[in-house]
Parts: structure tokens; sequence; C-alpha cells
């Protein structure tokens, strides 16, 4: 079990993942609790978008959350294999107007 801020990096980082080449990165406030055994992985985690402010405190924006439960297998041979469920859920009040500091896959619908 893990709570805190905290980054999410799941497979190839191709759709979850800290944006390392980023300056700014991508960090979430949540909990993830992770069962592991030795044919399959197991995590599943709730949590809200950390939106970096320049002049103060990074806070979590309340209005943006994601949540999922990530699953993977090694029993086939030479093969790592993962289902995830995912969903990211965004209320009318996720960004206060400044979208420059917001990845474009978290902006509200409207925004982008």
């Amino acid at each position: 079990l893990k709570a805190g801020r905290q980054e999410f990096l799941f497979g190839e980082q191709r759709l979850v993942g800290a944006l390392a080449w980023n300056n700014i990165g991508r960090q979430w406030d949540g909990v993830k609790a992770r069962w592991q055994t030795e044919w399959f992985n197991a995590e599943a985690f709730a949590s809200l978008l950390v939106v970096p402010d320049d002049n103060n405190f990074n806070e979590p924006n309340e209005h943006e959350g994601f949540s999922g439960v990530n699953i993977s297998t090694k029993m086939l041979p030479k093969t790592i294999t993962e289902l995830s469920f995912w969903a990211r859920n965004v209320g009318a009040e996720a960004n206060d107007g400044d979208l420059g500091t917001t990845p474009a896959p978290f902006r509200p619908p409207e925004a982008q």
C-alpha cells in the first residue's frame, strides 16, 4: 500500500507515465495497492492530478480524478501481458483557465 504524491508508471509509459522528458513531469496525489504473486501483479489506484504552480505549493486538482486497475503477467514465455481498466473523471471546474501547465490528455474536453 502506497499513499501520497507519486508517479504512475504502467507498461512502457506510452499512455500513463511520469513524462520524464518534460521539465515539469506529471505527478498524482493518491493511493495505490499492489498484490504480487509468482504468476501475476495487480495494482489498483485512485488519485488526483497535481497541477504545477510556479509561485505556490503544487496542489492536487480536486475536480480531476484518475483511477483504475492494472494487471500484468509473465506466464507466456518471453512476453509480458497487461490488462488495464482506467477511469478519468473530469469536472467542469477542472481547469481555472491556465491551460499552459496542464498536459493535453488531462485538459477538460472543451479546452482541447
